[in-house]
């Protein structure tokens, strides 16, 4: 009980009324009655009693907490600390207060454990002539594949597809503030190639555009999220910028940096073609994660490359995975089967 009134945060507790924390110290405390000999005493008296003192308890710890945190002075940014600075980053990213998840830290190293989403601040999904709009939660079952209930997803698995998150978010923004009347049915064009993308994604997390055109997407929290990946991962993610910028080695997590979705890569690696030099485009990126042998978590980074191919006296299009061995601290730019090529 104390670790759930710790990651509630004082946010969420302040919301939550007398009424509120007993329903949900009730609730809990059923769940641990299942699997105590309580449920099989028999002894109702004692049973509800055990009850009631679990309840006052979390109501108690809860108080405590709520009164805790409105007698404490704000703390400086020494006391503060970088856990702490990123987490109140993540809420303002975007230029708003983010009201759609909160952080769960390690208790003593505090780095981002888990996002808890807050199921009562999430939008309701739906698709109108006015507006279309993908809740964070239902983005999340689909990306990585949590439960319909489930409200707390491990900060790493969220990372895997900051790729992919931040393709939604561009693709999204170039729909949204397109000229009235621009053509974007034109795949040919960086817009149309987007919207295309856009509207494909979309229908593979199960919405479509209504039969009047075109209409704003939203997907709630999405810029939030982002900003707090890219804050709780500031090393990673500003490291493997400079790496590009600098073409200076980058580490294996930080090829997200190096491989955009869009870019063109060139290679001399494509079998079957005797070395030819080979232009593709990045069609997809993600990190996949793996469990080893002992139980530790592991990931592999995944790239979907396209290309163009004359077959039968005709231009085919290809697609194919490439995934890239894990290695240690930096690896040289260069080195990677696949280079970017820079305009």
């Amino acid at each position: 009980l104390p670790g759930l009134v710790h990651c509630s945060g004082v946010n969420v507790m302040e919301r939550w009324s007398e009424a509120s924390i007993k329903a949900i110290a009730t609730r809990e405390v059923r769940k641990v009655e299942l699997s105590t000999s309580l449920s099989t005493s028999g002894d109702e008296r004692r049973q509800e009693e055990a009850i009631q003192a679990l309840v006052s308890f979390f109501c108690f710890s809860f108080s405590a907490a709520r009164q805790h945190a409105r007698d404490a002075p704000p703390p400086s940014n020494e006391v503060l600390g970088a856990s702490a600075a990123a987490e109140n980053s993540s809420r303002q990213g975007g230029g708003g207060e983010n009201e759609f998840f909160s952080i769960r830290r390690h208790a003593v190293t505090g780095a981002a454990e888990a996002f808890l989403l807050l199921p009562w601040t999430q939008p309701k999904a739906y698709s109108t002539p006015g507006e279309v709009v993908v809740p964070l939660a239902h983005l999340m079952q689909k990306l990585v594949r949590m439960g319909r209930n489930d409200t707390e997803i491990p900060v790493g698995m969220v990372f895997c597809h900051l790729t992919r998150l931040r393709v939604l978010q561009e693709d999204a923004k170039v729909m949204n503030l397109a000229a009235e009347g621009a053509d974007l049915e034109d795949e040919t064009t960086p817009e149309g190639e987007a919207v295309a993308r856009l509207i494909e994604s979309l229908s593979g997390l199960g919405y479509g555009m209504p039969p009047t055109g075109r209409v704003p997407v939203r997907f709630a929290g999405l810029e939030f999220l982002i900003s707090a990946l890219e804050t709780e991962f500031h090393a990673l993610v500003q490291g493997g910028r400079a790496a590009v910028a600098d073409n200076a080695p980058i580490a294996y997590m930080a090829l997200q940096e190096l491989y955009p979705v869009g870019a063109i890569v060139t290679s001399t690696m494509v079998g079957g073609i005797g070395g030819t030099l080979v232009a593709l485009r990045i069609a997809d990126a993600h990190y996949e994660p793996l469990r080893s042998l002992f139980g530790g978590r592991k990931y592999s980074y995944h790239i979907m490359l396209e290309t163009v191919v004359a077959m039968a006296g005709e231009f085919v299009g290809v697609r194919f995975e490439h995934i890239f061995e894990e290695w240690t601290g930096g690896k040289e730019i260069g080195i990677p089967p696949y280079k970017i090529l820079h305009p």
